[in-house]
């Protein structure tokens, strides 16, 4: 009896400890963003609109595209807005009526839902890109989704691999300069000590070697807009592709000095990655957020005197 009465507390001992190892060792899984849906919806709310009629824009590369989309999905890419020509490319094509052209063809109506799916794991933010680009030229309906395809897909979207052809849209361009800025403007800015001072944050949204000078995309020179601070967007997704909570992201901006009430200024390479990271703040309630779509690509381009840049040895 004393023996079994031994083996029993051995028992409850050991099964105690591992549980006790267990719940050390546990992770559970991060919860989803919950933002203001101002600027970006989840997976769900995005399938709801779609059924009331949204039109839905696949940013993703061509070949991730053709392999399996959401139905409905049409594929566009960033560059069918853009500049085609260089230094320009990053910034919005300046014929209106061009603009708004290619808006109709995909269907899109001033008073109907617009969202965006992309790749966050391997693309560069061109979601966000184009919801901030319809934004700026005048949809108020224009949202980008947490997550992309593959989040949509795994909360029950129907996939295909065919074609969907809307009827022609009714929207116009009015832009709307609110969330835009001009490479004069930031010049401006920096003779008047704006960054350095700390009056308004200038955020470098690429990668460390770029921000000390590699120059892998292109750019005349290399460097960073002094008293720009470095943080490469895909820090504030999880390794899923989603967003972080937003408790976490509001407290990883504000290691960096972003505040909801300071006035950001957000620049990449040509105003993608850009573009995607003024999308999340200003969802996070950040009241003055601005892209310089040029970025460095026209920025490194024009006079190194009036221009300058910051290397990192």
């Amino acid at each position: 009896m004393k023996y079994n009465t031994r083996l029993l507390a051995l028992f409850v001992l050991f099964t105690l400890l591992y549980q006790g190892c267990f719940i050390a060792s546990y992770e559970p899984p991060s919860l989803p963003y919950e933002g203001s849906g101002t600027w970006l919806v989840n997976a769900e709310q995005a399938l709801s609109l779609l059924k009331e009629g949204a039109i839905l824009l696949d940013a993703r590369a061509e070949d991730d595209w053709k392999r399996e989309h959401v139905q409905r999905a049409q594929w566009v890419t960033w560059q069918q807005f853009s500049r085609p020509d260089a230094p320009d490319n990053g910034k919005l094509l300046a014929d209106d009526k061009l603009l708004t052209e290619k808006i109709q063809a995909l269907g899109i109506k001033s008073s109907t839902p617009v969202l965006v799916v992309g790749d966050p794991i391997g693309g560069w933010g061109e979601d966000g890109r184009i919801s901030w680009m319809l934004r700026t030229l005048g949809h108020t309906k224009a949202y980008w989704v947490d997550g992309g395809s593959d989040a949509m897909k795994a909360a029950g979207a129907n996939m295909t691999t065919g074609t969907f052809s809307p009827s022609k849209g009714d929207f116009v361009v009015k832009r709307v300069a609110t969330w835009d800025i001009q490479k004069e403007e930031i010049k401006s800015l920096l003779t008047q000590n704006a960054f350095l001072g700390g009056k308004i944050s200038l955020i470098d949204t690429r990668e460390q070697r770029e921000f000390e000078g590699s120059t892998p995309y292109g750019e005349s020179r290399g460097g960073h807009v002094p008293g720009a601070i470095q943080l490469h967007y895909k820090e504030l997704l999880a390794a899923n592709g989603q967003l972080l909570q937003k408790e976490t992201l509001l407290d990883l901006l504000k290691t960096k000095g972003l505040e909801p009430d300071k006035p950001v200024i957000a620049y990449c390479t040509g105003g993608i990655r850009s573009g995607w990271f003024v999308t999340v703040l200003l969802d996070l309630g950040f009241k003055k957020v601005q892209n310089y779509a040029g970025s460095m690509w026209e920025w490194a381009a024009a006079s190194e005197k009036e221009y300058p840049l910051v290397s990192t040895p």
